[in-house]
């Protein structure tokens, strides 16, 4: 995104790009995740799609983190914000509940005011576990969201991007007949699963963004796998009271 506007050379022909993060353990990946969404929201993207781990604790723990430090609300007046982003699930679905929570059920009737969001180019911000059942919900709620959106059919990109928290839990193939959906499922999120990396919609342009702690998962894994860092990586800085914070 250049000022706003979504610099198309960025991407090639198949309008999708990946990446990888690598931060230390407890280096602040997590944080780093937020700042970086907050960047990318400051930028004007359309859809910005959290994947908050593969455990529903710490998909509501990071959900409740998102609300105080990236949206600057709570689950109690988070609706106040309404009118400058669309949060979906919504916090009345997902928290205070001890029971799996059921991802029909918190996209349900969401549509309408992702549509109105995207129309009126309010960021549409989702959070959601990378836990197969919720993320092929979300998969048929984008596409059917970009399918019905007036942009979607328009000459205006909807820009997409994906930040995959511990991205070295379900996000690699170590081979290729591991029988392993995870990954699959994720790309679905931009991507009817063509056999290579491609933006289904012609107007969405999609970053993955992958943060880990164990490179060498990402980068040695089968290049198969949709989701290998192939466009650019990042390091953290390591927590210190020695070096500079400029690389």
């Amino acid at each position: 995104m250049i000022g706003g506007a979504l610099d198309r050379n960025a991407y090639g022909e198949a309008r999708v790009r990946t990446g990888v993060v690598v931060g230390s353990v407890q280096s602040g990946k997590t944080a780093s995740m937020l700042a970086v969404g907050a960047l990318i929201l400051d930028r004007q993207v359309d859809v910005l799609v959290f994947l908050a781990g593969t455990r529903v604790p710490l998909w509501l723990q990071t959900y409740e983190r998102l609300l105080s430090q990236l949206d600057g609300s709570s689950a109690d007046v988070a609706w106040k914000r309404d009118k400058v982003r669309t949060l979906v699930p919504q916090p009345e679905d997902v928290l205070g509940s001890e029971a799996r929570v059921d991802p029909i059920a918190y996209l349900r009737g969401q549509r309408r005011r992702a549509e109105k969001g995207l129309a009126e180019k309010t960021p549409l911000i989702i959070v959601v576990p990378k836990e197969d059942d919720h993320l092929l919900a979300l998969a048929k709620f984008l596409d059917e969201l970009f399918e019905s959106s007036e942009r979607a059919h328009s000459s205006e990109p909807i820009s997409m991007v994906v930040l995959d928290d511990e991205a070295d839990d379900a996000s690699v193939l170590d081979a290729e007949d591991s029988g392993k959906v995870t990954p699959k499922f994720i790309e679905m999120l931009w991507s009817r699963g063509q056999s290579r990396p491609l933006a289904t919609h012609k107007n969405v342009f999609a970053t993955y963004l992958a943060y880990t702690a164990t490179p060498q998962a990402n980068f040695l894994q089968h290049a198969h796998n949709p989701l290998t860092p192939r466009d650019f990586f990042a390091a953290l800085r390591i927590p210190s009271d020695i070096g500079t914070i400029s690389p």
